[in-house]
């Protein structure tokens, strides 16, 4: 996380016709700059107590993204940024901080 070595990406979620959102993901960089899933790397960061650091992460780059008028974007957060009440209290609390202009395209 300090060497911001996770990379967000994106994808569009559709109906087919109609983009709903784009779900945002990650993939960490390894030192062979071999980019590894989250399926990959998530279950130890969660055993390590660093998903909620990751989710926190997340939220805070994509804050920092240019995003266009009319593009929405889900987040998938962790269960222990979910069910751990400090956790969560912290994860909103940084969500509210984000300008408005942008907090309304986070869902």
């Amino acid at each position: 996380i300090k060497e911001h070595r996770l990379a967000l990406y994106s994808q569009k979620v559709t109906n087919g016709n109609d983009i709903f959102h784009e779900e945002i993901y990650i993939k960490l960089m390894s030192n062979q700059f071999n980019e590894l899933n989250a399926g990959y790397f998530m279950p130890m960061a969660e055993k390590l107590g660093l998903a909620h650091q990751i989710d926190l992460y997340v939220l805070s780059e994509l804050s920092k993204k240019t995003i266009e008028e009319n593009q929405f974007f889900a987040l998938n957060l962790s269960a222990d940024t979910i069910l751990k009440e400090s956790n969560r209290v912290q994860y909103l609390n940084n969500l509210s901080t984000i300008l408005s202009s942008r907090r309304q395209f986070i869902h």
